[in-house]
């Protein structure tokens, strides 16, 4: 996975934990379940996992929610791990 990939996904997960409004979020959202959707049958399951909390926490921030620091910080850790992993394996896509 390129950096530029990993820029994409970072800059996808905060357009859709600070949309003002779930609607407005969605189609950052969209496109951030197909590229994990593409992403799960090359990379271990523990990083998808992380990937897709990482996802679930900026759906949970998107729009006016109550917490809304707290999932986007939720977001923050579960990214950081993400991307470590994938920065530190070689074996995967685009490596």
């Amino acid at each position: 996975m390129t950096e530029e990939e990993l820029n994409e996904i970072w800059e996808l997960l905060e357009s859709t934990a600070y949309a003002t409004t779930k609607a407005y979020g969605s189609q950052s959202l969209s496109k951030l379940n197909s590229k994990l959707a593409v992403l799960r049958g090359d990379i271990p399951g523990y990083t998808a996992g992380k990937l897709s909390e990482a996802i679930s926490c900026a759906s949970q921030a998107s729009g006016q929610v109550r917490n809304k620091e707290h999932w986007i910080s939720q977001m923050h850790g579960a990214w950081y791990v993400f991307k470590s992993d994938i920065e530190s394996n070689q074996e995967y896509p685009g490596k």
